[in-house]
């Protein structure tokens, strides 16, 4: 059975930055992009947090709403990769530490389980 997910639009605050929390889970959300001076901001925290390049879009560039907008779900693609990778090396690491596999004396030996 395949399970599908999903976070619909709660609000321009709450749905701003839900892929950057739930996407890596393979959870699908949305992003409100209404508020281009409220994205501005939300993309110059992200790029401090994730230690990424900031260059503020201010309004006196040609078309800056859609290029904020467009900056904004580009970094947030690229965090989302980021984050989807860091999990798969860290599942990988584990595999070959065995740390995910049972411990139990009751349970065969761990071998079995290997790939």
């Amino acid at each position: 059975m395949t399970h599908s997910f999903h976070i619909p639009v709660l609000g321009l605050a709450f749905s701003i930055d839900s892929p950057l929390k739930v996407a890596r889970f393979g959870i699908s959300s949305v992003i409100s992009i209404v508020d281009d001076e409220l994205i501005e901001r939300i993309r110059a925290y992200y790029c401090t947090l994730n230690k990424k390049e900031y260059h503020p879009i201010t309004k006196k560039e040609p078309d800056y709403r859609a290029h904020r907008i467009s900056s904004y779900l580009n970094l947030v693609s690229n965090i989302v990769q980021e984050q989807i990778e860091h999990m798969r090396i860290e599942f990988l690491k584990r595999i070959r530490d065995r740390s995910l596999l049972p411990a139990h004396p009751r349970i065969p030996p761990r071998k079995k389980y290997l790939l």
